[in-house]
């Protein structure tokens, strides 16, 4: 979302960015898995619109059909909106039409005197800016040589184990969506979500679990979770798929406290900069792009 929200405002305001993202699509943690029939949002879960510039892209993909609300039963005040059929869906829309390179991992970022020179799967790659969005712990492996060791010091990022489960017959405990101070942070059954098929639940690990059993292989630490859910929950059928994913930097529970770093024509940002929403994500984005327009000698 950030790296995303930063090149459609520099493109929009005519300059031509250009998106190397190591994963196979544009969305990052934003993400979901089909398979067997059913629909995991295994990243993110949900996410809200407060600020105007956010609300105005919201509502632009919910007029694209990239959008939906979905009601988990919360009773919040805000609508939870999910992306449509999947939750990268609103990154997509917001991409399209810019120069995206996806499964491509940026291995150096060095100054060639005028420039920058990124080093990547792909070869090689000049630029007059560089702008990082990925996770503090990466950042820092590219940046930190650059005077970003420091302020990234201060930034934590939490990790956190997903549980995907599939039923083959609807399984109601009489909610749609639990959040718990308990190991297991949130229970959801994610196929009430508009778009998604299947009895699919999607159960996320405490920050702190997560952290303690973090090297576990995947198929030990879904025996675990879904134990762990049998206790909480009480006797569940056997589920026809059962997997786990491991998010190494899923949420950030100190963030950097302004929008973004720099170091003249080199930026990082990121949800890491302001907090663990994705509207935290699009706000530094498009305050990292709006600082670069307003650099007269670019």
């Amino acid at each position: 979302m950030a790296g995303v929200a930063c090149a459609r405002t520099l493109a929009d305001a005519g300059l031509v960015p250009m998106v190397i993202d190591k994963g196979r699509s544009p969305g990052g943690r934003m993400s979901t898995r089909r398979t067997d029939g059913f629909t995991f949002d295994h990243g993110a879960q949900y996410f809200t619109a407060r600020s105007d510039a956010f609300r105005a892209v919201v509502e632009d993909a919910l007029d694209a059909g990239a959008v939906a609300v979905w009601d988990d039963g919360s009773g919040a005040d805000e609508p939870h909106y999910i992306g449509l059929p999947s939750m990268s869906a609103p990154v997509k829309h917001m991409a399209n039409g810019l120069d995206i390179r996806c499964g491509s991992e940026v291995r150096a970022v060095r100054s060639d005197g005028t420039g920058w020179v990124l080093e990547h799967d792909g070869g090689s790659l000049g630029a007059d800016v560089v702008i990082l969005t990925a996770p503090v712990p990466q950042t820092k492996n590219l940046l930190g040589a650059h005077g970003f060791a420091d302020p990234l010091d201060q930034v934590h990022m939490a990790p956190c184990w997903a549980l995907m489960l599939g039923f083959e017959a609807s399984v109601d405990p009489g909610w749609t969506a639990r959040r718990t101070d308990s190991d297991l942070a949130w229970i959801a059954r994610n196929g009430t979500k508009p778009g998604r098929a299947g009895e699919s639940w999607v159960v996320h690990a405490s920050p702190a679990w997560s952290a303690a059993h973090l090297e576990l292989d995947k198929p030990e630490a879904a025996d675990r979770l879904f134990a762990m859910l049998q206790t909480d929950l009480g006797p569940l059928p056997a589920p026809s798929y059962i997997a786990a994913h491991r998010w190494r930097y899923a949420m950030v529970t100190t963030p950097l406290g302004r929008s973004f770093l720099n170091k003249g024509t080199l930026y990082a940002g990121g949800d890491w900069a302001l907090g663990p929403r994705v509207e935290c994500a699009f706000e530094s984005g498009q305050a990292i792009a709006n600082a670069v327009l307003n650099e007269s000698d670019i």
